[in-house]
């Protein structure tokens, strides 16, 4: 009777330490970080609603985040194959792989997608989502080691951008955030052997130019950049993707003529409402006369990009001064504002600016009143208006109008 409780009480014991055991992770996907991929979110250890913190009580996070987001580049990197790795030993219990993978928008409801759970000694289980379509290398019931490839990188489910999500879980129904320890974390320890760097610094991602005015999806997709701008191209645009703008950072856009750095058109666009960890970001300007140009890109006038480029045969009238007139422009998505701005050399002009929609109903009178050098912003939030295409009555104090069409995306 002695031996049997003597075992019976081994036994419990060991099955405790073994659902106490710590795991070891390792990074669940290929590349080096800051390069190859980025991390974008963190664990939301902040269990109010409408209130983030990650682990080191920072703002790498979003509302109700279970896991630990690793960003590629873009759409083009994930083409070329990334790999998802096993963070740890175990075996496979779940894989999904069958679900469209090129998905821009968020849908909470498209959940995790394509996704892969492999469970681990000591009670614990990895999740890996979003992952290719059809791009799956293991199977349930599969043994894997850690570093083993078993999937490639995609934006399945609820993406809008190409990424690894991440959780880590026991089965205690415990979620776990594998950083620490941090001043907002509930982990005392990190479970990762070679912890990534909690990084806040200022990171350009990639940046270029085009002939034309993109939108945000097809800067996802990385479209090829020009070898030259001439007529028929009409633009030329500035893009960046960075991360780790804050709120109250100024960007700034300078175009300039190289020969004697002569401002040909200025930007400025202050960042609002919240810090951004994965941000996309272009401007463009009416296709200057044939010269040499250079486009600098500024955080709280600190030059960022300087990106030099050539304008061959643009313009049969050769001027040594910038094209004058009235700048208006539309920015979309989050901004959803219009951007006015005297261009040139020429006295302040006025303005009357009304909105109608593709019935020719008017929205709303927007403006009316003196455009100078000092740009005005006109926020169109207020007038809620649903996506689609609108028309902008231009109407100067001469009488002369003109009507501008504006594709509102939300």
């Amino acid at each position: 009777m002695y031996n049997v409780i003597t075992q019976l009480f081994f036994f419990l014991c060991s099955a405790s330490l073994l659902y106490t055991q710590k795991i070891e992770l390792s990074t669940p996907l290929e590349g080096i970080a800051g390069k190859d991929f980025f991390i974008v979110n963190y664990v939301d250890h902040d269990s109010s609603v409408n209130a983030i913190k990650d682990y080191q009580c920072g703002t790498q996070t979003y509302d109700g985040h279970q896991g630990t987001d690793f960003t590629l580049r873009s759409f083009a990197q994930m083409d070329s194959g990334v790999a998802v790795l096993s963070a740890a030993d175990g075996v496979v219990f779940h894989v999904v792989d069958s679900l469209y993978d090129r998905n821009k928008v968020s849908i909470v409801e498209r959940g995790f997608g394509n996704w892969i759970g492999i469970a681990h000694e000591g009670g614990w289980r990895t999740y890996y989502a979003h992952v290719r379509t059809n791009s799956a290398l293991v199977k349930p019931g599969d043994r894997v080691v850690a570093g083993d490839a078993i999937a490639l990188v995609g934006s399945s489910g609820n993406s809008t951008d190409p990424h690894l999500h991440f959780e880590v879980w026991k089965i205690d129904t415990v979620l776990h955030d594998p950083f620490g320890p941090g001043s907002c974390g509930v982990q005392p320890s990190s479970l990762w052997k070679n912890q990534l760097p909690y990084d806040t610094e200022y990171k350009v991602i990639d940046y270029g130019l085009l002939n034309w005015v993109p939108t945000l999806d097809t800067l996802r997709e990385r479209p090829t950049p020009p070898t030259s701008f001439a007529l028929p191209d009409s633009v030329v645009t500035f893009w960046i993707h960075q991360q780790g703008l804050r709120t109250g950072d100024v960007i700034r856009v300078e175009w300039r003529r190289t020969v004697d750095n002569a401002l040909w058109f200025e930007y400025e666009f202050p960042v609002s409402e919240q810090d951004w960890w994965y941000h996309y970001f272009w401007t463009y300007i009416n296709l200057p006369p044939s010269d040499q140009y250079v486009v600098r890109y500024f955080i709280n006038n600190r030059e960022i990009i300087a990106r030099e480029f050539d304008v061959d045969g643009s313009n049969a009238v050769e001027d040594e001064t910038p094209v004058t007139g009235i700048s208006i422009r539309y920015l979309p998505g989050d901004w959803n504002i219009l951007s006015l701005t005297q261009t040139g050399n020429t006295p302040p002009s006025t303005l009357s600016l009304t909105l109608f929609d593709q019935s020719g109903k008017r929205v709303g009178k927007l403006y009316t009143g003196e455009v100078n050098s000092e740009r005005t912003f006109i926020d169109l939030a207020p007038l809620k208006l649903s996506a689609g295409l609108y028309f902008l009555q231009i109407v100067e104090k001469a009488g002369i109008g003109s009507t501008l069409p504006i594709f509102v995306s939300q």
